[in-house]
């Protein structure tokens, strides 16, 4: 559906048609300005291109459009009406992994040729193709309805079997065993076209999907029927798009027609939430209040003080009553840098040993200093 009209007067028509071409690169198309042309000129054709949504790649000496913009059918009514319409269509081809990937969940069996295969948005034919070249088929045995006129016509050319035009108007009663398709997902197209695919399907028939990321994350009705419907949704790799032209994040689906279940049975199926993330549980972290975790400083600096007494003691080293534990560690190593004037205690050990022994006996103590220092740089000091 056109988003907008391009009217041109009699003049740009004529320098558009006579100086644009338009061609495709992979999946990419292009335009080039192909005649010299005054700089006036060339900048009234750059403005209607942009308008056209493509740009000027420096790398490719040529306008590239913006993905599911088709210049070819933008143009279509220039000659005859004097306007372009710019649509978008939601068109991106399906990359050859997810075309691999629909082929092993639709898990092909022995296949005759009266076995019916179906491709309801066909584009490109990347998802038949796959198919014909996989099972070694002839292209007139799938299926295609593509709503883009152009690429109708070129699935023509190319030998498959074109049934339509817009999948939603294609009656019910035309059944088929496989389906493979990549739908559009805008709005809850996806949602809506693998719906109708289910009920296209014959008896035991199989569904491979690509779906947009709503039905892994939407609680909505549509996505849940779909859900308890499928066999299997599975999230597909990350950006394998990019090379189509986007990075939505996909999914794969796969389902098969119980025979016994009707189109009034899928309707009335109840949907599956979507399922809640296994949190792991953290350990709750408890903080001491911060009168009882002062107390407990209080006390273990009171320790500490006193080992730090009774070390001066043994080194006959005098220590002010007033001073603190760091203060008479200074004092203590002071008293023992001339190793020389070292005195023996009365039991006799060396006081290098007995040294020893202070700071095993301290270490404990010293520890539980650094646990509550690192305690308190987790209190919030509104808290004092």
């Amino acid at each position: 559906m056109a988003d907008k009209k391009i009217s041109l007067t009699a003049d740009e028509k004529e320098l558009f048609l006579a100086n644009v071409r338009f061609g495709q690169d992979g999946d990419e198309h292009t335009a080039v300005i192909i005649n010299q042309l005054e700089r006036e000129q060339y900048e009234n054709l750059n403005r209607i291109l942009g308008l056209m949504h493509a740009k000027w790649s420096g790398r490719k000496k040529r306008h590239v459009f913006k993905a599911g913009y088709n210049p070819f059918e933008m143009t279509a009514q220039l000659e005859a009406e004097g306007f372009i319409s710019v649509a978008k269509d939601g068109f991106f081809s399906t990359p050859a992994e997810l075309v691999k990937r629909l082929i092993e969940l639709a898990e092909f069996g022995d296949i005759t040729p009266d076995v019916t295969i179906a491709e309801p948005s066909a584009g490109t034919a990347a998802i038949a193709l796959g198919i014909c070249e996989t099972l070694g088929i002839p292209r007139s045995q799938i299926s295609v309805i593509e709503q883009n006129d152009i690429r109708r016509k070129s699935l023509e050319e190319a030998g498959f079997t074109v049934i339509g035009k817009d999948f939603m108007d294609l009656p019910l009663d035309q059944r088929f065993d496989y389906v493979l398709m990549n739908p559009p997902f805008e709005n809850g197209l996806d949602a809506i076209h693998v719906a109708k695919a289910m009920k296209h399907l014959k008896p035991n028939g199989k569904l491979a999907a690509i779906m947009g990321w709503n039905i892994g994350i939407s609680d909505e009705k549509r996505y849940g029927r779909l859900r308890a419907l499928a066999s299997l949704v599975e999230e597909n790799p990350e950006e394998v798009f990019k090379a189509s032209g986007t990075t939505v994040q996909t999914f794969a689906l796969a389902f098969t027609r119980p025979p016994e279940m009707s189109n009034e049975d899928m309707d009335a199926i109840e949907p599956v939430e979507v399922a809640e993330p296994e949190v792991e549980a953290k350990e709750e972290v408890v903080y001491e209040k911060p009168d009882v975790l002062l107390r407990s400083i209080i006390s273990e600096m009171a320790e500490m003080m006193t080992c730090v007494r009774e070390l001066a003691g043994m080194l006959n080293a005098n220590m002010p009553a007033e001073v603190d534990a760091c203060a008479g560690l200074e004092i203590i190593t002071e008293k023992l840098a001339p190793q020389s004037s070292v005195p023996q205690p009365a039991n006799g050990k060396p006081v290098q040993i007995e040294m020893a022994l202070a700071d095993e006996r301290a270490a404990p103590k010293r520890k539980a200093k650094q646990r509550t220092a690192t305690s308190i740089a987790g209190i919030q000091p509104t808290l004092f």
